[in-house]
């Protein structure tokens, strides 16, 4: 206890340096603790809101892309041992007309006689479906959108324009809260006119007997199937979404790793910092019987108390941010989610990760400390001649270098799977910082003979400091040159990514006017259909030259779910598509013979290429077809494919349009305007469209940036460590040199270039190492990913990385140079 007295004495006499420090920790495990809380939040909640939909169903029986079939199969599917009971539904997004434009709601079609088996629908006012035929409403819902209990809604649905009253307002939870409340429940033989099923349900629901076998019970259910019909979970549905979850989570997990390894490099400065100064109160303890373990466990002791202090503000930091994180991915996927959900995994492994890292950091150093010999530590730290780069540090570096630059060919190669791209950022950052100790004494060696004459004598007073002491100065430069690499690398691919989706839109998205129900979903891309015949009325404006239909089907293909774009492809006019592989035109002929041409994303998980095969599941069986070409396609994360109007509709019956693609002069747009309002719909030019996807993609990249830059503040939490060490062993020396003549200024001056050396030492570096991650990200895009991207190095930001990194450093000088500058001379004569 008297020794941990003696611990928590020294960090009073340094509050700064502790405070820093502190903050270091606590920016480090708070991004991780947010984004670890926003990204499980986001998986859980998506996957939460269909099993809520399914309600006690524990298997549904569909066909392929949701068509209907007979409801007849309920009757031997309930007769299956296991299955207690068989519940038909109808379901599918329809939008709801309002003043403020249109919504998304699931129109929910059920049997009052027989839901009640898988769904518990509680009534907080009006009458239940079995005693009228109006529909259901949430009420926190209907109180938004300005309805209460019987007033008339229109709905816009497959088959046109159709007026329901709201017979009944629900209380929260399970079906009624899906999306937020984003449902209204009618009676099944309503939702099958209205979604155009003609007697037919998309969805048999199946609740087992309690300890039934889940996968036996489907094996037995799916052998009485007929042709086209297939078993499954209720949570499948969730699974596009659960794509575009885990593409925003890879690079955010990179990201907090960053925040982590900068911080732990902090705590390693600071200790080897904190020891250096205390060397000779270290020496005393051992000279007064202080043991090697004891002093080695003190040390320790402290660095994990003081870890824990800022592990506990950081979890509670990272709680608080991922509040307005899952707000920014709520936008992104176009879903309503619950509020944070608290997931002990987490919130666990963000209490284990400072205390953690810091033991990482300050066990070699606490040891070493504990066995220095008395009489070497009682000397003054200018006589012992400063700290050193131990000799082991080289070939350890080589190697760790020669092991990145293998993982990166892993990635490149394909041989290592995405979900590693976090842990592989953390092991090159750390690679790259442990590095540049390396090469940092004779970058700063070049950098004080290339400024010498221009720097006079501050300068070479600032860079012999530097000099005196090799390993701070490169483990700071190092903290600096990570943030530097990561703004360069990290910058680079999602500025890449940026180009090639503005460069996607503009090969795919070639027409004047869009015309929809609602816009769909960006995590489901589930969207409302408009009656197949409005198409006509727009096709009849004059000066209209062309309309299209465009309709988004969720489709299996062997293993996977995607979505299935089917439009209309006319030989002789441009393709349409960012062709990848295949040639435009015979991509064109080839769609219209009934191809399709697959997403790179979707071919990499199938293991496809052109003029392979693929397996569609359609409402009459499987159908083998031909892959015509590979495109660069962003729709529901990737997992997308192109088929030709026709075709996609003799292989799956659609019903409706969700989007027409209107080509039209300008001089078309009021009539148009008002054909779309008369039926209810969406009317979007194309530069609303592209305003609407560039504010989606600028929020993402708004706050891949801002939680990126936690990393350069980090950095700079190092550099004020390290000059204010420096300020304080120079304390005789500055008093010196204001006795003899050195104005305030010069006394800033000298500390403002020890810090500008810190950053160009850390330029060099960070620059080569970032456009390096930056190459290695692109070419192992496509195996990761399954994106191409083609290598391109955006020299405005990779400029305005090093120059923030730069300013970062002069700015992070301030403070210790002004307390440099204001210490009296007497006090810093007297200083010992």
């Amino acid at each position: 206890m008297r020794l941990l007295r003696f611990s928590t004495r020294e960090w009073k006499r340094r509050p700064g340096r502790t405070v820093l420090t502190l903050l270091g920790i606590v920016i480090g495990v708070g991004s991780f603790v947010s984004i670890g809380l926003t990204v499980r939040t986001a998986r859980h909640s998506t996957r939460a809101m269909f099993d809520a939909l399914a309600g006690k169903a524990d298997l549904e029986v569909v066909a392929g892309s949701g068509a209907g079939f007979d409801a007849q199969a309920a009757s031997k599917v309930a007769r299956t041992t296991g299955v207690r009971a068989a519940v038909p539904v109808a379901l599918a997004p329809v939008a709801l007309a309002g003043p403020n434009g249109p919504v998304t709601l699931l129109a929910l079609g059920i049997d009052p006689a027989l839901d009640h088996a898988a769904r518990d629908l509680r009534l907080r006012a009006g009458k239940p479906l079995d005693a009228t035929d109006g529909a259901l409403l949430l009420a926190s819902f209907a109180d938004s959108a300005g309805l209460a209990l019987g007033d008339p809604c229109t709905l816009v649905t497959p088959a046109g324009m159709s007026h329901v009253t709201i017979t009944g307002l629900l209380e929260p939870g399970g079906a009624a809260s899906f999306n937020g409340g984003s449902v209204v429940v009618v009676r099944l033989a309503r939702a099958q006119a209205l979604l155009g099923l003609k007697n037919q349900i998309n969805a048999l629901q199946l609740v087992l007997e309690e300890g039934a076998d889940i996968d036996a019970v489907a094996a037995s259910v799916r052998a009485q199937l007929p042709t086209g019909l297939s078993v499954r979970r209720p949570v499948a549905r969730a699974a596009i979404a659960d794509h575009t979850v885990r593409n925003i989570q890879q690079p955010l997990d990179a990201i907090s790793v960053m925040s982590l390894v900068a911080g732990a490099f902090i705590i390693l400065n600071t200790f080897l910092m904190s020891i250096g100064e205390r060397r000779r109160q270290l020496a005393l303890l051992r000279a007064l019987g202080t043991t090697r373990s004891q002093l080695s466990g003190l040390l320790l002791r402290e660095s994990l108390l003081l870890a824990g202090i800022g592990t506990l503000l950081g979890v509670a930091l990272g709680v608080a941010a991922a509040h307005g994180m899952l707000a920014g991915i709520e936008a992104f996927l176009g879903l309503t989610l619950p509020g944070v959900q608290y997931d002990a995994g987490v919130l666990l492994l963000g209490l284990a990760l400072g205390p953690g890292l810091a033991a990482l950091a300050t066990w070699i150093p606490a040891r070493r400390a504990g066995r220095r010999p008395v009489l070497e530590g009682l000397f003054p730290a200018r006589t012992a001649g400063g700290d050193r780069v131990p000799r082991w540090w080289k070939p350890i570096a080589a190697a760790l270098v020669l092991l990145m630059v293998a993982v990166a060919l892993g990635f490149v190669a394909g041989h290592l799977s995405g979900e590693l791209i976090a842990p592989a950022m953390g092991f090159v950052l750390i690679t790259c910082t442990l590095s540049v100790p390396v090469v940092v004494p004779s970058l700063l060696r070049l950098a004080h003979k290339g400024l010498r004459g221009a720097l006079g004598m501050t300068g070479n007073l600032a860079f012999r400091q530097l000099a005196r002491w090799p390993l701070r100065t490169s483990l700071t430069s190092g903290v600096l040159a990570l943030a530097v690499i990561s703004g360069i690398g990290m910058g680079n691919a999602t500025m890449g990514n940026v180009h090639d989706i503005e460069d996607w839109y503009e090969r795919t998205v070639m027409t004047d006017y869009l015309i929809r129900a609602a816009m769909p979903a960006n995590a489901t891309m589930t969207s409302p259909s408009m009656a197949s015949g409005i198409g006509a009325e727009f096709a009849n404006v004059p000066g209209v030259e062309r309309v299209r239909p465009l309709r988004f089907l969720p489709v299996e293909i062997e293993s996977e779910t995607a979505i299935l774009m089917a439009r209309r492809f006319e030989p002789g006019l441009p393709l349409e598509l960012d062709l990848v592989s295949g040639d435009a035109g015979g991509v064109v002929d080839a769609l219209v013979r009934g191809e399709v041409v697959l997403s790179s994303v979707l071919a990499q998980r199938l293991g496809r290429n052109v003029g392979d095969k693929i397996a569609l599941t359609t409402p009459n069986g499987p159908v083998s077809v031909t892959v015509a070409g590979l495109i660069t396609e962003y729709t529901a994360a990737g997992a997308a494919l192109y088929m030709d109007w026709k075709a996609a509709d003799a292989m799956y019956n659609m019903r409706g349009v969700d989007v027409y693609l209107v080509d039209a002069p300008q001089s078309t747009e009021p009539q148009l305007r008002r054909l779309a309002a008369q039926h209810g719909l969406m009317f979007q030019t194309n530069a609303d469209l592209r305003k609407f996807i560039d504010e989606i993609i600028s929020g993402t990249i708004g706050m891949f940036w801002a939680i990126l830059a936690l990393v350069l503040v980090v950095a700079c939490l190092g550099v004020v460590n390290t000059l204010s060490m420096h300020v304080l062993e120079q304390k005789r020396e500055i008093g010196l040199l204001r006795a003899i003549g050195m104005t305030r200024k010069q006394v800033k001056r000298f500390v403002g270039v020890q810090a500008l050396a810190l950053a160009a030492v850390s330029l060099v570096p960070g620059a080569l190492g970032g456009v390096a991650m930056a190459y290695a990200m692109y070419a192992s895009a496509y195996a990761v990913t399954g994106v191409h991207l083609d290598f391109h190095l955006d020299l405005g930001l990779t400029i305005g990385a090093l120059a923030l990194a730069a300013l970062a450093a002069w700015l992070a000088a301030w403070l210790p140079a002004r307390h440099a500058a204001d210490t009296r001379i007497a006090d810093a004569l007297a200083y010992e």
